[in-house]
């Protein structure tokens, strides 16, 4: 008898397998030690669209910084709207745009020629969740030879 008759006999294998071609991401959160060699929590994780904390450490406070433009080739190569190049010097950020989604308050802040150096005035906006818009702010009348624009999020718990 080989294989196919073999496998004729038993009906095949159409037998529905619960879980199958369902696949999790499971991320360990040991302390890289032997099982119970140090502290830590030692937990299985996987990932939750519907959670926002962190299992062991609460509140996740996402964010993400922009570099610090207008570099010196995008000065030689821009031009403001009357064809004048952007030129050395000063900038002056009046206003921005933004397309974020999200759940909570949405901060934020610039920073003037260093990550040291955040402007004295921030932004806060609500976010929505489908957003059907850009959010709109001014810029704090931030200025300085280069700009970076730290967006950050609290989730609204």
């Amino acid at each position: 008898m080989d294989a196919l008759e073999h496998d004729d006999e038993r009906g095949g294998h159409d037998v529905p397998t619960p879980g199958a071609n369902q696949l999790s991401l499971v991320l360990m959160g040991g302390n890289g030690k032997v099982p119970g060699a140090a502290a830590g929590f030692g937990n299985v994780y996987t990932l939750n669209p519907g959670l926002y904390t962190d299992d062991d450490y609460g509140a996740i406070a996402p964010y993400y910084t922009t570099y610090f433009f207008v570099n010196r080739q995008d000065e030689l190569a821009l031009r403001d709207d009357k064809g004048k190049p952007v030129g050395l010097g000063r900038k002056l950020l009046a206003y921005q745009t933004a397309y974020i989604s999200g759940i909570g308050t949405l901060t934020i802040t610039f920073f003037a020629d260093s990550l040291l150096n955040p402007w004295p005035l921030t932004v806060t906006r609500t976010l929505a969740a489908n957003p059907t818009f850009d959010q709109e702010s001014g810029g704090g009348m931030c200025m300085a030879q280069r700009i970076a624009i730290k967006f950050a999020s609290s989730a609204a718990l």
